[in-house]
């Protein structure tokens, strides 16, 4: 994803913000490899070569986890990951109904661990055609830790252990576009170092997605 931008914002000189010189940025720039071994395990490995300092820069190494699925209807994914946290980044960037997911979603999932380019262990039950034919339920439960560079949206404050979970059912489906689906996910950090070294307080969060339909 290629992003052109009039200026760049400099408080340095002024202490107000005021735009430079243009700039272009390569917000996304993946380059990765994923692929299955000894028949029950899965693994993918993900580089990043967008974002710039101007935005605080991201993880070099998006994604590096190996996934075991010899357990029918379980997956336990190890590694860098995403955990499983919101419907919306739960979503591949390439279905997305925009351009950005939006912002809300990237405030909650970077403040509470869910975001991606994180240490983590995660446990995840997806069954499809449970009750009726379409249908899905999906139960997922991770911990994680600091992500492999510092988030600068958060200045240091989410670098710390994390409970994400997320269960979700998928009433109606079409097989091809169209879909409904309600869930509920929740997160609480367990530690956190704040910005000035001392201990902040543990914050949980809980939300309900609402029932989405697409096509």
């Amino acid at each position: 994803f290629f992003q052109a931008e009039d200026g760049i914002r400099d408080s340095s000189v002024t202490g107000v913000q005021t735009c430079a010189l243009p700039i272009s940025v390569v917000r996304r720039a993946f380059l990765g490899v994923e692929g299955r071994t000894f028949q029950d395990f899965w693994y993918e490995f993900r580089l990043n070569f967008g974002g710039s300092n101007s935005e605080g820069g991201d993880p070099v190494v998006n994604l590096a986890r190996v996934a075991y699925q010899g357990i029918p209807n379980f997956r336990i994914n190890a590694g860098i990951i995403q955990p499983i946290f919101t419907l919306d980044d739960a979503t591949s960037s390439a279905n997305l109904m925009f351009i950005e997911r939006a912002e809300i979603n990237n405030i909650a999932a970077d403040s509470f661990g869910g975001s991606d380019a994180r240490r983590g262990l995660e446990l995840t039950y997806q069954k499809t055609d449970m009750f009726r034919a379409g249908d899905n339920v999906l139960i997922s439960g991770a911990v994680t830790g600091q992500k492999t560079s510092l988030n600068s949206n958060n200045h240091g404050n989410d670098e710390g252990s994390n409970i994400v979970g997320r269960a979700a059912y998928r009433l109606w489906s079409d097989g091809v576009f169209s879909n409904a689906q309600i869930g509920v996910s929740g997160a609480r950090i367990l530690s956190v170092t704040g910005g000035s070294g001392h201990p902040a307080p543990s914050r949980t969060i809980v939300f309900i997605s609402s029932i989405k339909s697409s096509e």
